[in-house]
């Protein structure tokens, strides 16, 4: 990881080739490549009208109790916060929120509070400043850029705690399958490797068959 992190390249996009011209403005490439992602996006889909979800029977599935939202377990990540980070969109310095995450947390309990009370989230944290990493390919092709969003810190931090509560309900009411190795603590690509090579030599020296399917997102946007 340090020796990946030391070859790291911090200059950005030097230059793209589209139609015949080679970009070399920031305003050029970055129009470019906005015109680029815009145009895998999909549009607003009313998901609730592509999924009928039915409703599991009384009884059947505990019920997760509320997110326990206090100034503790929203300053604990505060602390934790990785001080060389970027400003998010919302302008709020990474510094700051560290060295006074005690009484930053209080301010913060009230926000948070107030927007699960009233389901709105403030403006500033749906902002996000899109920056373009390369996944593979020649450089100077728009198409071989996947965007990463980099969202608010503040509106992070509030999904650390909701994802912390529902992993602890997954896992004390063994909610998911051994199979799954994504997401969760300990299990990992590698593990996931490990066990698929396991049956797969196991069904060679059982002279079986095992069929396997490979996907790959051309475009993950």
């Amino acid at each position: 990881r340090y020796v990946r992190n030391c070859g790291a390249d911090l200059t950005g996009v030097n230059e793209i080739f589209h139609d015949g011209q080679i970009l070399s403005s920031d305003i050029d490439k970055a129009s470019c490549l906005n015109d680029f992602f815009h145009s895998v996006f999909l549009p607003q889909t009313d998901f609730a009208k592509l999924f009928t979800l039915a409703e599991p029977p009384l009884g059947t599935q505990p019920l997760m109790p509320p997110v326990e939202l206090c100034v503790s377990n929203i300053e604990s990540p505060l602390k934790n916060i990785d001080e060389t980070k970027a400003f998010s969109p919302d302008g709020v310095s990474s510094c700051v929120l560290k060295r006074c995450a005690w009484p930053i947390a209080s301010y913060l309990y009230l926000i948070y509070k107030k927007s699960l009370s009233t389901g709105v989230l403030p403006e500033d944290w749906k902002m996000a400043f899109v920056v373009p990493i390369h996944k593979g390919g020649s450089k100077k092709k728009a198409n071989n850029y996947r965007p990463i969003s980099l969202t608010s810190i503040l509106c992070k931090i509030l999904e650390h705690i909701f994802y912390k509560d529902i992993m602890k309900h997954l896992v004390q009411h063994k909610l998911l399958v051994d199979d799954q190795h994504g997401f969760c603590r300990g299990p990992s690509c590698t593990t996931q490797l490990i066990e698929f090579y396991h049956d797969l030599v196991s069904e060679v020296d059982d002279n079986g068959q095992t069929d396997c399917v490979f996907l790959r997102f051309q475009k993950g946007v």
